[in-house]
């Protein structure tokens, strides 16, 4: 390539246009990401009603294991809510052309 010493910078070259079946695997592979966040959500819930359950109940339960619990049971509901919030947003994004 010759050296061209009109311009600064080299022009990158243009990026292709995306195709229906590479934005339709990017679709599947976001609606799969949006099935596990919800079973993400779905088992965090249980978790977390699991570990709640026998206090109310008032069978009492070992102080550790609830934090322990409790805490994974919120970490895995955040982590699901933010992945199922970013998901759906590029998802619809997708679909309405916006991407």
């Amino acid at each position: 390539m010759a050296y061209d010493d009109t311009s600064a910078y080299p022009t990158p070259p243009a990026a292709p246009a995306p195709t229906s079946a590479g934005l339709g695997f990017k679709r599947a592979h976001l609606i799969g990401q949006l099935v596990l966040a919800a079973f993400l959500a779905f088992y965090s819930a249980l978790l977390g009603l699991s570990t709640l359950l026998p206090i109310l109940a008032g069978r009492g339960a070992d102080a550790i294991n609830v934090f322990l619990l409790a805490t994974w049971s919120v970490a895995g509901l955040v982590c699901a809510i933010r992945c199922l919030r970013a998901c759906g947003s590029v998802l619809i994004a997708s679909w309405r052309s916006e991407v």
